[in-house]
């Protein structure tokens, strides 16, 4: 984007020379006669690319997770927005309590 705006302040000036008066003969071979005209001054300039907007982010596919077996979740090894594979740990559950009532029958 620099160079499209560097571009264009060439082509501004060029322009602007254009417009000009055509400067006498003898000005023309004189060094530091003055030409009459406009004076531009460019500058280099960065322009933000930012761009705000407002709305809601969607997921593309939503899913419900259930487990089997009750137990405290000691662990969840995922952030919201992470990509999951099938068959891919998420979260570990204490499952002591479920031991116990096993060996207990």
């Amino acid at each position: 984007m620099q160079i499209q705006l560097k571009s264009l302040a060439v082509v501004a000036l060029m322009a602007a020379a254009a417009c000009g008066a055509e400067p006498e003969p003898e000005a023309k071979a004189s060094e530091g006669a003055s030409v009459p005209g406009t004076t531009f001054t460019v500058q280099d300039t960065m322009l933000d690319a930012a761009v705000a907007a407002a709305g809601t982010a969607e997921p593309f596919e939503r899913a419900t997770l259930s487990t089997r077996l009750m137990g405290a979740v000691t662990e969840v090894l995922v952030r919201e927005g992470d990509r999951v594979r099938a068959g891919q740990l998420m979260a570990r559950i204490d499952a002591r309590d479920i031991a116990a009532q096993r060996s207990r029958v």
